[in-house]
């Protein structure tokens, strides 16, 4: 996992959880990954990006990559999105509190 961290954006990490403090939608912040990465962004790299912020586990991250099947890689079903991971993100907020700096 060292190597993904070495790829990660911290920047994009600590934008995360501002976001999720200030009780901002998961689909926004896909959009704001996005902005702030590039729309080319490879799905495993928006994948690793929530995952690392959030300490999700990759069945809980799943459904961002579910829902952007597409070419544009756009989230279809955004409320769907937030219903799947809103709840993962609040059961590890303990986890990514305690670890951001």
């Amino acid at each position: 996992m060292s190597n993904d961290l070495e790829q990660l954006d911290q920047a994009v990490i600590g934008a995360l959880r501002g976001m999720a403090r200030q009780g901002r939608s998961p689909s926004e912040m896909v959009r704001e990954v996005k902005r702030r990465l590039g729309t080319e962004t490879h799905i495993l790299t928006l994948l690793s990006h929530f995952r690392h912020a959030f300490h999700l586990t990759l069945a809980e991250a799943k459904p961002i990559a579910a829902l952007s099947r597409n070419e544009q890689r756009e989230v279809e079903d955004e409320p769907l999105l937030d219903d799947l991971l809103s709840p993962a993100i609040l059961n590890h907020r303990s986890d990514w509190e305690s670890h951001d700096s």
